[in-house]
């Protein structure tokens, strides 16, 4: 199984809204990819898909930047690689594949149904009262 950088890109740019907007209020792009250490332009197509999910939201203005589009509490990590992730055409399905190939399939369907049970139940705040814990600088 592969985890995409791109995965745990928005999940750190969502735990770094999450940690700063309550003292600092809406984050700047500049701001998260400097403490994240990414290109400006890479965490503005990050925080383009949050958007379209309706996971941050944007603050126009001198003072502006983004900030969650709700409770740390109520986004799971589900969401937020769901959002962006990129679809992906399946190759094989029921109706381009023979009888006797489709042995696996459903093993993998459960599979992929626990994974996005377990993923499901971590919610952003579980993902940042972690970062406080175990990495408190790689947050900035």
């Amino acid at each position: 199984m592969q985890i995409r950088k791109i995965n745990d890109y928005a999940l750190r740019v969502m735990v770094n809204i999450a940690l700063h907007q309550k003292e600092e209020g809406p984050i700047s792009t500049l701001k998260l990819a400097k403490r994240l250490d990414l290109s400006p332009s890479y965490v503005e197509q990050l925080i383009s898909q949050l958007r379209k999910h309706s996971l941050v939201k944007a603050k126009r203005g001198p003072r502006g930047g983004y900030m969650l589009d709700g409770h740390a509490e109520s986004i799971s990590m589900l969401q937020i690689i769901t959002a962006i992730s990129i679809k992906r055409e399946r190759i094989h399905t029921e109706k381009n594949i023979k009888k006797d190939e489709l042995f696996a399939l459903p093993v993998w369907s459960q599979f992929s149904r626990h994974v996005s049970q377990f993923l499901k139940e971590i919610t952003l705040q579980d993902l940042t009262n972690q970062a406080i814990i175990e990495k408190p600088n790689d947050f900035g």
